[in-house]
């Protein structure tokens, strides 16, 4: 606890640009020491801080619920490239396979809804979110619906035989 918090914020009021000049001075010439110091915390401290992260997540979840939800309609092209990154990089890392590439114009965003364990096909957003259900099996006959609809073919029954 500061003793003199007034003396201190005056202090600081007139002396800013100097003490903001010698922290990034004093970053810049000690960056080796200060990152390897972060390391070294972080793996010694990295159990009680998974266990406080978990501990956390519990006891807050509405509030982090609350806070994706904001943040998602704030940033709404963060979101859609963070989402189309990883998508891309899920895909790549479980090697999928596009059953035929994406053929929809760029205004129409699109998912790739699994034929199988292996297989991809492109569907539009929209139609993927509509075809939703939180059983596997429900979903899975709900977007068949939607494909044989939108593609006149039944890929379920291409794929088996």
């Amino acid at each position: 606890m500061n003793p003199y918090p007034e003396y201190s914020k005056r202090y600081y009021e007139n002396h800013k640009e100097s003490i903001l000049k010698n922290k990034k001075d004093y970053y810049k010439k000690h960056r080796k020491d200060i990152k390897n110091y972060s390391k070294k915390y972080y793996n010694e401290h990295k159990i009680e801080r998974q266990k406080y992260a978990r501990k956390y997540g519990r006891e807050n979840k509405e509030h982090k619920k609350r806070y994706k939800k904001n943040w998602i309609i704030d940033n709404p092209e963060k979101n859609r490239k963070s989402h189309k990154k990883n998508w891309n990089k899920r895909k790549r890392d479980l090697g999928y396979i596009e059953l035929f590439g994406n053929h929809y114009p760029d205004e129409i965003k699109i998912d790739y809804h699994h034929i199988n364990n292996l297989v991809i096909i492109p569907m539009p957003k929209v139609t993927h979110i509509k075809a939703y259900h939180s059983d596997r099996e429900e979903h899975r006959e709900r977007a068949n619906f939607w494909l044989y609809y939108i593609y006149g073919t039944d890929f379920d029954n291409l794929m088996r035989g």
